[in-house]
């Protein structure tokens, strides 16, 4: 059949319409799909030689990174009208009954019974007559599975994914013939962005659009999506601009930020299951009727960029003058904004501000007495003219000289001027030519700020939490002489009590690649507790936590036994930490383990054809999705 397609708000839109060339959207029971999502529609054909008599079952096994939508008769040979689904009892509690009821071929309506349990699903045919004929008392049944797997939807790999059926009898206990189809998956996104930039603003609006079909792709409940926001040096976020909206009813979305201000990369961590659209502002660092290229790659953690997009503006400039925000203020009112890595605001931190002077290139102060303020409890302090008038086209220094408990302190000079031009406004006088230039030699650096507009004349200052640190390492032999990273994503969670029971209060992940040699490490944010004491655990495959004992525990399918080592001088527990401490997580292996290089993945619909062997009489025959050899429409029967 060679069907595959694309449903979005009950929408069909179609990828590969294979052998259904007439209305293949006509061919697919929309009402009975689960969800939005990617699908795949292949039909498998029995009695193609009309030689069957009796009843029969079909079995059918979905791939993994599949999840079946429905079975159903798709269509009857002309005298095979008689030929239904049949009730099955006595299966046991495992497996399901679903039925559905939908038109066929011919626009007959049809009711199929068919039975699931996990990835296998089960119909029962009957009765069938016995009588040699060439597809006159044939069936096809279809079958319609969508995509599941995260490393095709939010890795954008690659992955061929094998189905198969099985004909047995009418009681099961006999098979009788089975078949293989490939389906190779690809270029499929579930990540969009998008921009909106005026000519006469240095401000570019950000949309992403984030798992539209709000289908769940992680196996824990608890488990969020994290998306990487890696935004090029000249962009300056405003964090203050970020919002979540769902995008089925326009709700807002809980999300949680992390943010480095060094790499300019912006983490977002989005609940699963949940079609989530973001905006934000960032500003361009660059000068007025000054071309440049900025760019915003997003994509998702722990999984390949292929999945992820970049939004780029080749040649971004902007006309100041047109805007009309200039402003016309007597004296320039300094604003500054004190957050975490979190994006969260910081009260109590306390500044300095200085006023400079550049000479030969050096930047010194001319203020004997700095002015001292302090962070209020929306992390802001603004600058009052009337105390502390300042002048257009003077350099000041804004320093951080104490911080709040449980964050490392950032006493990085920040340098900053309200820039307005002279002579008429025709042009910068050479003096603030010469910070210009100084403060974009290297667009990477945020410590010099150039502010041509009233609206930008702020600096913020970003303070990274203490939190708690872990380290993994391995080692791969007995001997623990050899210490190879092994290929893998591996879960770590902080807990506040010795036996890891309940809720993890914060969880991290620390991703090894096969060219990685160095040991890894993460951060868990500040607990509210600063001074308590908490409790670092190794996560299994199921999220529980492990713990340290003599024998091995399960981790990425390899068994280690693991260790934990703390820095803390308070405590002897191995796994026990303080805001500020370390520990050290090794998985240690008896015998020597190769490093893994992990696997392939991806995702457009393709079913290779793979013919089924004819047993007796029997004929069984598959039709693809999307065929390796043969071109799309053609026939894969077995006479």
């Amino acid at each position: 059949m060679g069907q595959t397609f694309e449903c979005k708000n009950g929408k069909y839109i179609n990828i590969s319409q294979g052998k259904d060339t007439d209305h293949p959207e006509n061919k697919i029971v929309t009402k009975n799909l689960n969800g939005d999502g990617i699908f795949a529609s292949w039909a498998f054909k029995v009695n193609y030689g009309g030689d069957l008599k009796g009843d029969y079952r079909v079995l059918e096994t979905i791939p993994d990174g599949m999840e079946l939508s429905y079975i159903r008769i798709k269509w009857t040979g002309k005298s095979a009208k008689d030929i239904t689904s049949k009730q099955i009892t006595n299966l046991g509690d495992d497996w399901k009954e679903n039925t559905i009821i939908a038109p066929d071929d011919d626009n007959s309506n049809i009711t199929t019974y068919y039975y699931v349990n996990g990835n296998q699903a089960l119909i029962q045919l009957g009765e069938f007559k016995g009588i040699h004929a060439r597809d006159d008392y044939s069936v096809d049944v279809q079958v319609v599975c969508r995509v599941t797997d995260p490393d095709v939807l939010l890795g954008g790999e690659t992955k061929t994914f094998n189905n198969k059926v099985m004909l047995q009898s009418p009681d099961g206990t006999k098979d009788y013939v089975s078949a293989n189809a490939d389906a190779e998956i690809s270029n499929i996104k579930v990540l969009h962005k998008a921009h909106i930039h005026k000519e006469n603003s240095p401000k570019i609006d950000y949309t992403i659009t984030a798992n539209e079909f709000g289908q769940t792709l992680l196996k824990s409940a608890t488990d969020k999506l994290t998306l990487v926001d890696k935004m090029s040096p000249n962009l300056v976020l405003d964090p203050d601009s970020i919002k979540a909206k769902n995008i089925k009813n326009d709700s807002d979305v809980s999300i949680e930020t992390r943010y480095d201000p060094e790499k300019n990369i912006l983490e977002i961590k989005i609940p699963d299951g949940t079609p989530v659209k973001i905006t934000y502002t960032c500003k361009v660092k660059v000068a007025p009727d000054t071309e440049t290229q900025v760019s915003n790659n997003v994509y998702w953690k722990n999984y390949s960029q292929k999945g992820g997009v970049n939004d780029g503006i080749e040649k971004f400039s902007y006309d100041l003058n047109a805007s009309g925000t200039i402003g016309i203020e007597a004296h320039p009112q300094l604003k500054i904004v004190k957050r975490d890595n979190t994006l969260k605001p910081l009260s109590g931190a306390e500044f300095e501000i200085h006023k400079c002077k550049l000479e030969n290139k050096e930047i010194k102060h001319t203020s004997k007495n700095p002015i001292t303020v302090t962070s209020g409890a929306d992390g802001t302090v603004i600058i009052p003219t009337d105390k502390f008038p300042m002048d257009f086209n003077t350099i000041y220094e804004v320093k951080e000289t104490n911080t709040v408990d449980g964050y490392i302190l950032d006493d990085t000079p920040y340098y900053i001027m309200r820039a307005k031009k002279e002579d008429s406004d025709k042009d910068y006088s050479d003096y603030v030519k010469e910070y210009i230039k100084i403060a974009y030699q290297n667009s990477e650096d945020k410590h010099y700020i150039v502010a041509y507009d009233k609206d930008y004349f702020l600096v913020e200052i970003y303070n990274a939490q203490e939190g708690i640190t872990v380290k993994k390492q391995f080692t791969n032999n007995a001997a623990e002489t050899e210490h190879k990273p092994i290929s893998g994503t591996y879960r770590f969670g902080l807990y506040a009590n010795v036996d890891g029971t309940g809720d993890p209060l914060d969880t991290i992940d620390i991703k090894y690649g096969p060219n990685d040699t160095d040991v890894k490490s993460a951060k868990f944010k500040n607990p509210d507790d600063l001074d308590g004491t908490y409790y670092v655990f190794e996560l299994d495959k199921n999220g529980n936590p492990i713990q340290a004992s003599a024998t091995e525990a399960t981790i990425n399918s390899m068994q280690y036994k693991v260790v934990y080592e703390s820095n803390s001088e308070t405590t002897n527990i191995a796994n026990a930490a303080k805001v500020g401490n370390t520990v050290t997580v090794t998985n240690k292996s008896r015998t020597k383990i190769l490093p893994s290089t992990g696997g392939t993945g991806n995702l457009i619909y393709r079913m290779s054809g793979t013919a089924l062997v004819a047993v007796g009489v029997i004929s069984l025959s598959i039709i693809d999705k999307k065929k390796r050899k043969k071109k799309v429409g053609e026939s894969n029967e077995i006479n």
